[in-house]
């Protein structure tokens, strides 16, 4: 549901979503991924931080929210996340795959 809601840009619903989900599944990449994402398309304060802790956990499910925007149709918001883990993360393990998707 999160995930539909970021690929369509309603981040305030998204939002809603995750911080329902992530105080019972705490260890969820996924999750974390989106809440932070979500923060960062509302401009929260906090968004940098949280943003920092969905990648230091989990990038590769950060990598993977890209791949669902896409795959839900939002690829500019897809880019925009892949650029932005890039940027965040200069040594990603899969960084040529990654910079490859995001300038598709």
């Amino acid at each position: 549901e999160g995930e539909d809601d970021l690929a369509k840009g309603k981040y305030d619903e998204a939002l809603g979503v995750y911080r329902r989900v992530v105080p019972f599944q705490p260890e969820n990449g996924r999750a974390k991924a989106g809440m932070a994402w979500a923060l960062v398309g509302l401009g929260k304060p906090m968004a940098d931080r949280v943003w920092g802790v969905a990648v230091s956990s989990d990038a590769a499910a950060v990598e993977k929210l890209g791949d669902t925007l896409m795959a839900k149709g939002d690829a500019k918001g897809a880019k925009a996340l892949w650029a932005k883990l890039l940027a965040t993360v200069p040594d990603y393990p899969n960084k040529s795959s990654l910079q490859a998707k995001a300038s598709q």
